[in-house]
């Protein structure tokens, strides 16, 4: 975990000092268009992968992918969602077991 930002402006600041591979993104808590969003972390980190994590209904998830999130996720399928997720952006950075981290 490279940082928690409760805000966008906060959040493109930490992905160019700390430069992860991957942020969660709540798309219930963006103060902010989605779009507009998107655009300002793609454009603070242009080869990171955003994740969004919707509540289980068809709207929030059609918008978080037009809005161009890598993947989305459902808050409450969230840990059985994200580990294939991170097996498939991350190649060999987790173990082959379940749960297993190298």
């Amino acid at each position: 975990l490279a940082g928690v930002a409760p805000t966008l402006a906060l959040a493109a600041l930490l992905l160019t000092v700390t430069k992860p591979h991957l942020a969660l993104l709540d798309w219930a808590a963006l103060n902010a268009a989605p779009g507009d969003s998107m655009r300002a972390l793609r454009r603070a980190r242009p080869e990171l992968r955003i994740v969004c994590v919707v509540n289980d209904n068809e709207p929030y998830r059609s918008a978080a992918a037009q809005a161009g999130a890598d993947a989305v996720i459902s808050k409450a399928g969230f840990a059985a969602e994200l580990e294939p997720l991170l097996h498939g952006f991350l190649p060999g950075r987790f173990g082959a077991c379940g749960g297993g981290y190298e």
